[in-house]
């Protein structure tokens, strides 16, 4: 028996909902993964201060960063993110819920880009042309999130941030990294600590000095050492480096750069320490060249030396 063209039709309707819901699921997944499972190793900076704003509209507590106060960023993201808070508030208070919440509605919206590019890809090559750009949409976040980096790129990445002021006071940047070696990595926050390293380090040497950058494998990790040519790490805020709002004596800065780079280290399944023998400071970076569990050790401080 033939079949007509209204059960051809709707045939037609029913495979297309089916395939643009199983891509759909795919992408869900694979943005929830850094909600629910990797929760910490790769969070935007940009969603990040926009959650704290959200909760401080919410909450009436918590900081405010300079590029909000400036209006450097929109306010428009953190007033949505306060009503997903305050739909949260229905079932309890406080980040244990409302996370979660913000971070599936987040992950839902990314998903939707790849819903878009199997209906372009379905209009203009076909079903299974619909299915391959969906497809790709959907799993490329996570080789974009998790997959392996270079440190030659990250390195010169945090350089670059710093370079200008570096130049000006005649400071030179000097690298001996292995070739051939990669770690999976959030390259945004990775590259932040070394910009953060190396701002330390200008801050503290002398016009003309330098800052190296050497790495070595051990074991199952691969160990960063960022050294510098100024005059070391004070006695004086050794055992409490790593500790927020410790400084010592910078003309700027509220003393958070060190405990959230540790932290970054941490959330990465690696860790971070300072070698405080010899002359100048030494900061060690270790980092697994697999991805592995993350650490939740945040108030181990690690110094070497007296």
């Amino acid at each position: 028996m033939p079949i007509s063209n209204f059960e051809r039709r709707e045939y037609e309707r029913k495979t297309l909902a089916t395939a643009a819901t199983v891509v759909f699921t795919l992408a869900l997944t694979a943005r929830l993964l850094p909600v629910f499972i990797y929760p910490s190793l790769n969070y935007p900076d940009e969603i990040f201060q926009s959650v704290e704003q959200a909760h401080r509209l919410v909450y009436g507590n918590g900081l405010v960063p300079w590029e909000f106060v400036y209006g450097t960023r929109s306010w428009f993201l953190p007033g949505v993110l306060a009503g997903l808070m305050e739909f949260a508030r229905l079932f309890g208070p406080g980040p244990a819920y409302y996370l979660p919440i913000v971070g599936a509605v987040l992950a839902a919206l990314g998903a939707s880009s790849a819903l878009c590019a199997f209906l372009w890809g379905q209009r203009f090559y076909g079903y299974w042309g619909g299915i391959l750009a969906g497809t790709f949409t959907a799993m490329w976040i996570d080789l974009a999130y998790f997959g392996p980096r270079p440190l030659s790129e990250v390195v010169a990445a945090g350089w670059s941030a710093v370079e200008p002021s570096a130049q000006v006071r005649g400071i030179e940047l000097r690298t001996e990294l292995l070739d051939g070696h990669e770690c999976p990595m959030a390259r945004a926050r990775i590259e932040r600590v070394f910009a953060n390293l190396f701002e330390n380090a200008i801050e503290a040497i002398p016009s003309g000095g330098t800052i190296s950058v050497r790495s070595r494998v051990d074991g199952e990790s691969l160990v960063v050492e960022v050294h510098d040519t100024g005059p070391g790490i004070s006695p004086a805020v050794r055992a409490r480096l790593f500790q927020p709002f410790v400084t010592a004596g910078k003309k700027t800065g509220l003393g958070l750069g060190l405990a959230l780079s540790r932290q970054t280290l941490l959330d990465h399944g690696g860790d971070m320490w300072a070698d405080a023998n010899g002359p100048g400071a030494t900061f060690c970076l270790r980092l697994p060249r697999e991805r592995r569990a993350t650490s939740q050790e945040t108030n181990i401080i690690t110094v070497a030396g007296d």
